[in-house]
């Protein structure tokens, strides 16, 4: 019988061997570059004070007329972001969001 020695073993990532490694390093660093392109954007926070507006996209603070992933930030709102690409606009909108009205007592 053999013994279970209860370690995990690690995961095993297999190349080509028939490309050299920098070949295989490059193609890897346009592959992960193409996907955080095409990652979706999220917005998690707006801030509107005054006349400054800013908001968190993708746990990156922007502010207008900043730029992330190659779009502009066009105009922030209290429950959405406007972004300028090439494309035109992209609307990104706070996910359940909550209209908070001041009222006098």
């Amino acid at each position: 019988m053999i013994p279970f020695l209860g370690m995990a073993s690690a995961p095993v990532i297999k190349n080509d061997p028939t490309r050299p490694d920098s070949i295989v390093n490059i193609t890897n660093e346009k592959e992960e570059s193409e996907k955080s392109k095409n990652k979706s954007l999220k917005l998690q926070q707006t801030r509107i004070s005054g006349n400054e507006k800013s908001a968190v996209i993708n746990n990156t603070f922007v502010k207008e007329g900043d730029s992330i992933r190659g779009m502009k930030i066009q105009h922030i709102y209290s429950d959405r972001v406007e972004l300028l690409s090439n494309g035109g606009v992209k609307v990104l909108s706070l996910t359940n969001a909550i209209n908070i009205k001041e009222t006098s007592r």
